[in-house]
């Protein structure tokens, strides 16, 4: 699981990241940084309807959403490559501080 949390953050940066947002590997707004503010992790919430396997080819989607006003809410759903079933949801809340 750990492993599997770890790919999907490293998703949401190079999505923060390919977006022109955050060049500092944190996901932080220019703002932010002068601010020396940086996301923390307040919630995460995964359901697995089924583990892949090693060979498996899947497909991830990310959402990103605010989440008040100091806050962001990234979901994931992560789909079987051929079948296209949902096999994992995960959501994530953050917040700067």
């Amino acid at each position: 699981m750990n492993t599997f949390l770890a790919g999907l953050l490293r998703i949401a940066l190079n999505h923060v990241a390919s977006s022109g947002v955050g060049g500092n590997g944190f996901g932080a707004t220019t703002e932010m940084s002068l601010k020396k503010l940086i996301w923390v992790i307040t919630r995460v919430h995964v359901e697995v309807d089924k583990y892949s396997s090693w060979d498996d080819a899947v497909e991830i989607d990310n959402r990103v959403d605010a989440a008040r006003k100091n806050g962001m809410r990234h979901d994931w759903i992560i789909r079987d490559f051929y079948t296209h079933k949902i096999i994992t949801r995960a959501l994530e809340q953050q917040v700067y501080v």
